[in-house]
């Protein structure tokens, strides 16, 4: 009756082991991979379509700069060559 009992109590102490290695184990599960994929893709769904925009107003301001530049430039010539534009 005594061995029952010890072995009874090493059972338990495996299990107890056991309990405790699965909640020490280091990873992530399929779940928190599938959550974490989803979360990033409504981040970006939510953020390509500013994005989109701000690419358009980047094009937008650059040709206005470059124009601007070109007519700095006309001037810079007109007045070194003290001509009109």
């Amino acid at each position: 009756m005594g061995t029952s009992s010890y072995q009874h109590m090493l059972d338990y102490q495996q299990w107890w082991r056991m309990l405790n290695l699965r909640y020490t184990q280091r990873g992530v599960t399929l779940i928190e991979l599938v959550i974490g994929l989803v979360i990033i893709s409504l981040v970006m769904g939510f953020g390509a379509p500013s994005f989109s925009g701000w690419i358009q107003n980047a094009k937008i301001s650059t040709a206005a700069e470059a124009t601007q530049n070109g007519l700095q430039l006309a001037r810079a010539e007109a007045v070194r060559r003290n001509t009109h534009l």
